[in-house]
């Protein structure tokens, strides 16, 4: 008998829970990321959801931040004044690659959160990238944006492209840094920043050995290659 009452109780709290969650109204929406304020994307994605009774109404808000890219956690908060807090951990934007169909933007985990016309971030070219919002690089390409982002420091860097395998790096306006798409990323760099901090004592000799200039240096191996005209 207790049982049976226990069931009785447990089961009208819950009908209670129902109805009153029906019944509740939301009324509107307060949006608060790491950055104090939403990002207007995500502001537009939350203030897009149709506001309702409760439970239709946060059915519809997680579908929204969970497909949306840019929301990496959230958290949902509801207060006695039908109103929805909603704290949103928001992903930045760490990588730009460039391709025929767009500029597509990464976070630091390399998934993509925007594609658009163009962007006054440092993009790598690549002509045949094709990415949907949400999806990860590939590996060639995330390792790509990692070693252009350690190389960051290196002042004269011009344009970044991909061509085949390897990561082409103009330097000084005249010479191609040539890099491997793979490997390992502080040696690499490493290798990178030597060679450049010695480059005016390279040209210096080479030109004294009666060559015109020098063209590329080449990281694909063990040590650098330097290829002169």
């Amino acid at each position: 008998m207790r049982r049976l009452s226990i069931i009785i109780v447990f089961t009208g709290i819950v009908l209670a829970a129902i109805f009153f969650a029906k019944k509740y109204k939301i009324t509107s929406f307060v949006c608060v990321s790491q950055f104090n304020k939403c990002s207007d994307e995500v502001l537009g994605v939350v203030n897009n959801t149709k506001r309702g009774d409760l439970l239709s109404t946060r059915k519809e808000l997680v579908k929204r931040l969970s497909d949306d890219p840019l929301v990496k956690k959230y958290a949902l908060q509801l207060n006695l004044h039908g109103q929805y807090v909603i704290h949103i951990e928001e992903r930045t934007p760490a990588f730009c690659i460039k391709g025929s169909k767009g500029v597509y933007i990464a976070d630091a985990e390399g998934l993509v959160i925007k594609n658009e016309n163009d962007s006054n971030m440092r993009c790598v070219s690549k002509e045949d990238v094709d990415y949907k919002l949400g999806e990860k690089l590939s590996e060639e390409d995330y390792f790509v944006q990692r070693l252009i982002y350690k190389l960051r420091n290196i002042s004269e860097i011009g344009d970044v492209n991909i061509e085949g395998d390897n990561l082409i790096v103009e330097y000084k306006g005249k010479i191609k840094l040539i890099f491997p798409s793979e490997g390992d990323l502080d040696s690499l760099s490493g290798k990178a920043y030597y060679t450049v901090s010695q480059f005016d004592n390279i040209e210096e000799y080479i030109i004294k050995s009666g060559k015109i200039s020098l063209s590329k240096i080449d990281f694909r191996f063990k040590h650098p290659v330097i290829q002169i005209i």
